[in-house]
């Protein structure tokens, strides 16, 4: 039978680079089109000859889209025959940097495609949603909200006690110019956008940074290992010996921490497939709707991914067949 092969990368936080290594062993697989699933860039200090060097979110983000364009590859940033790439933003990227680097890349390669301009993508055997964003941000400013929130999809700015939605596109692009104003946008995503978008549940495979909510710490794709701090900020589980330093208490967690109204959400909509990342220590793990592991190479109806991160040697493949049953290829970088 036929498949339909997608690469898969988010994540990316030690060095522009990292990317690029991914990609060659992507295609070395023979993947037909890129996801590039979220957390694509941020102010980070990289390693470089002779030491370390600060570079900001924009010149992240624009140096992983210019390598993999250069791979030839259709991405949609969140690769056909390989030249698709298909690009969506995570928990941390700001406006200033996604949108604009988005805009500029897409009229120079026609390869980068932003899921924001192509929400979804049909296939005769399976549908690709998109849904951008994540209900956790750290510096970024793409969120995903649940129709409880009251806000529609679209760009915001918050003046501390309002939220006005800014309609203009070169508008928003000079408050994202702006140092006075930029850190006061948001651009949120209702997940109730995804009903409108789904046609056919059963062909419909959710392509998000979060991930939905399951039950098994062992298995799943959202399960995260994180502190509490002081009962009541979350740090990363690596934090926790730097804020004991500092007299904090600190409470060790593991725990699945999917979001609850994506789950009951698919549920709803009866979606039974999806790519997700956000969770680097779920990187490589694939459940099903009854949080059982589903095994690799092993085509399925009901299979949810997480790639892992390339940071961490990680990235995957999700395939699709002609009869629309999907698998899950492991992808370690040496």
């Amino acid at each position: 039978m036929v498949e339909k092969r997608y690469g898969i990368i988010a994540d990316l936080h030690k060095h522009p680079a990292i990317v690029g290594l991914a990609v060659d062993a992507l295609i070395k697989e023979g993947i037909d089109t890129l996801i590039l699933n979220g957390d694509l860039g941020n102010d980070a200090v990289i390693q470089v000859a002779g030491g370390q060097a600060k570079v900001s979110g924009y010149d992240f983000i624009d140096a992983v889209l210019e390598i993999v364009a250069q791979k030839g590859l259709e991405t949609f940033v969140s690769a056909g025959g390989v030249d698709k790439i298909h690009v969506q933003p995570g928990s941390h990227e700001s406006v200033a940097a996604f949108h604009e680097v988005i805009k500029e890349k897409s009229k120079k390669y026609s390869n980068i495609i932003s899921v924001f301009d192509v929400p979804k993508v049909e296939e005769d055997s399976h549908h690709l949603v998109f849904l951008p964003g994540s209900d956790w941000v750290s510096g970024g400013q793409y969120h995903v909200f649940p129709e409880s929130s009251g806000l529609k999809s679209g760009v915001y700015l918050n003046d501390g006690s309002n939220y006005h939605k800014i309609e203009d596109d070169n508008l928003m692009s000079q408050i994202a110019a702006d140092p006075r104003y930029r850190d006061s946008l948001m651009w949120v995503t209702n997940m109730e956008d995804v009903r409108d978008l789904v046609t056919q549940p059963d062909k419909t495979i959710l392509v998000s940074h979060i991930p939905p909510k399951f039950d098994n710490v062992d298995n799943c794709v959202d399960f995260a290992h994180f502190c509490k701090i002081n009962d009541g900020g979350i740090a990363p589980i690596f934090a926790a010996d730097y804020f004991r330093a500092q007299g904090a208490t600190v409470v060790e967690k593991k725990e699945n921490r999917g979001n609850a109204d994506l789950r009951k959400l698919i549920d709803d909509v009866g979606i039974t497939k999806g790519v997700h990342n956000h969770f680097h220590e779920s990187g490589h793990r694939a459940n099903n709707l009854r949080s059982d592991s589903v095994k690799q190479g092993e085509f399925v109806d009901d299979l949810f991914y997480n790639s892992g991160s390339p940071d961490q040697g990680q990235c995957g493949i999700y395939s699709v067949r002609s009869d629309g049953k999907v698998a899950y290829k492991n992808i370690s970088l040496s």
